[in-house]
This record gives structure tokens, sequence and C-alpha cells, in this order.
């Protein structure tokens, strides 16, 4: 049993401003307000509005939450009921704060330790990382000719000469080993695996398709075969590749002048180097490195009776240049003028059967 003397106590805190509340309703709107309540006068019993039972008080306590005050209704009906006084103890105590319906977790991720406590690479995942990140850049950037190393080490050694005077011209001759070392690139490719196909000997553009005399200095006869002439700029890459699988049958040089090398007149009078393949079928190819106007030097690298393979990388014409093909009788061209091409990778033609060599020859 609660003492009355404490009943007829006001709570203190936001139970007070919320009974005030409560009475101004009832004061706004008489209507609302149960018969019962009235302003309180000296002598008066217990004010109603401190009962639980009141809908006031229960409109009031329900919209203003009293910190650590919780109604628990408790002893017998229609006793009155003091929030202060009110029996906490028999709470349940609540679990942690997100652990309420958590039973025993099975299925939890793995716990990463700390990279202190992460064991350390072995020797062998530190190399095969190295040699992984090594693949990466070689893939990337593609390797040098070795034709082109004097020209590299000439240019870096001049910017290291150069960069004692004036920091400007260093960074200029560093820009110029760069430039070398790219003009004389030498990337790696893929080439066609069929047989019969001859694939392109230079990376450039097509710039003519017709036919013309194979160069004099070979000894072949004078009947026109069909030509496909590449011109290559100073932004192609400068190396050439073998168009078929064969034998190197002849290799004939011709020192001439340096036009430039689109024009029609480059094949027959600039400086040239032509090179015979001879097939396993018996077919004849001929491929002719002409220089250009920048170009002044031409780096053939096979000799007469040595075999290689298409796509082998043979040669080498410096500083712009034009590379002429002339294929057997015969031959379907798959290519035409203004087409781009790249070594050992584009098909330029199909060369005829194999019944059609002995004719040929």
């Amino acid at each position: 049993m609660v003492p009355q003397d404490r009943v007829d106590r006001v709570p203190s805190g936001g139970a007070r401003f919320a009974l005030r509340g409560a009475l101004r309703v009832s004061r706004v709107g008489a209507s609302s307000v149960p018969a019962t309540v009235r302003p309180r006068a000296r002598g008066d019993g217990p004010d109603p509005l401190l009962s639980l039972r009141h809908p006031l008080v229960t409109l009031a306590v329900g919209a203003y939450r009293v910190p650590r005050l919780r109604a628990i209704p408790t002893g017998d009906a229609g006793t009155p009921f003091d929030l202060r006084t009110a029996d906490m103890s028999t709470d349940t105590p609540r679990p942690p704060r997100g652990r309420e319906n958590h039973s025993e977790d099975t299925t939890r991720l793995p716990v990463v330790p700390p990279a202190a406590e992460r064991p350390e690479p072995s020797a062998e995942e530190r190399s095969g990382t190295l040699a992984h990140f090594l693949h990466l850049v070689r893939s990337v950037v593609p390797p040098m000719h070795p034709a082109g190393r004097p020209f590299v080490a000439g240019a870096a050694g001049l910017a290291l000469v150069l960069r004692r005077f004036s920091r400007p011209l260093g960074a200029l001759g560093l820009l110029l080993a760069a430039w070398c070392a790219w003009f004389f690139r030498e990337p790696r490719r893929v080439t066609p695996s069929r047989p019969g196909l001859v694939v392109s000997a230079a990376d450039g553009t097509v710039s003519q398709v017709d036919t013309a005399v194979p160069p004099a200095e070979l000894g072949l006869p004078a009947t026109p075969l069909t030509r496909v002439s590449v011109f290559l700029s100073v932004f192609d890459v400068h190396v050439q590749r073998t168009p078929v699988s064969g034998v190197v049958r002849q290799v004939a040089y011709r020192p001439g002048k340096f036009l430039s090398a689109d024009l029609d007149k480059a094949s027959d009078d600039n400086e040239r180097n032509s090179l015979v393949l001879e097939t396993e079928d018996g077919h004849r190819v001929v491929a002719v490195q002409i220089a250009g106007m920048v170009a002044r030097r031409i780096v053939c690298e096979v000799a007469a009776d040595q075999r290689v393979a298409a796509g082998d990388t043979y040669g080498l014409i410096r500083f712009g240049s034009r590379v002429d093909l002339y294929l057997p009788a015969g031959s379907r061209v798959l290519v035409e003028p203004g087409q781009r091409t790249v070594g050992a990778e584009t098909v330029i033609a199909e060369l005829p059967e194999p019944s059609s060599a002995a004719a040929e020859g």
C-alpha cells in the first residue's frame, strides 16, 4: 500500500510539465475534459490527475517519456500508483544492443590477422611476383632492335653532356634518346600458321597494287608480276619480316638515289636490297627494301641458302622507307591501296595451288 501523503505530491521534472499540458488541454476544450476535472482547492482530496487510470495522465505520460520511470501496474486494482516509488528491480536485464536474438553463430567470416602477424612471403613467391611484373612490362614495352642501340647510346651521352651546361638541353637530349628507342622498336607478332599465305613484310600503308618487273639485279625472267608496295612513315615500325616460310635463294644490294619513298620511281631509282624466297611448294616471292629520302641505311641480316620462317625479322631500314612484294602469277591479293598493314600479321595474298609452281619454275 502506498502512503497517502506521497500520493498527493506532484512528480517533478518531465512529469510535471506533462501534467500541466494535460491541464491546459482540459481548459481549452471543456467538451473533451471529464466532468470530475476542476481546479483544486485547499483541503481537497487526492488529485484525480495523479491516478494512472485517468485518460489525460495516460496521454501525457505516453507523449512525454520520463527517464528511468516505468509504470508497472502491481498491487490491488484501483490502488493509486506513484511513479517515483515504483520498484524497478523486477525489470529483466536487457542484453547488449545488437545481440538480442543472436544465438551461437557458426558462420562468421574468418578473422584476418593483422599485418604484423602475417607470415612474410617466401623467396619463391617474391621471385614469382617479380617475374610476373617483368612479364607485364615486356608485354607492354616492345624490345629494341640491336641496330638502334648505337643511336640510343649516342643520344643518351649527348644528353648527359648537354645537362652539364643546361638542364633544358639535357631534357631535350633525353627525349631524343627515348625517340630513338621507340623508333627502333621490334614488337612481337603472331603470324598466321595456315600454309599458302603471304604476310606483310612491314608496318605501314599500302601505297599501290600493280604489276611490274622484278629488280634486274636478281636475274629473274622479265615477266611482270603483281607488286604490292607498302610505305613506312617515321612513325611506323621499321623492322622487316619475312613474308613466307622457306629458303633464301638470293640476296642482291644495289646503291641508288634517296628520293621520297612514296613516289613510283623510287622502286627503280632509290637504293634497295632485294631478297628471293622460295617456299616448300616451289613458289618464289621477292621482297625489296627501298631507302627513302630520310633513310640512308638498309640493314639485311640474312644470307643466301638460309632457312627462314614467316614473320621472322630479317632487316631494317632507318628513318622512312618502302617495301615491295612481288608475288607469283596466280596469287590472289587480299589488300587494297590505302589499307594499313601490320608486319608479320596482315595477310597480303594467297599463293596459287602447288601444281602451278612447276610451270612457274
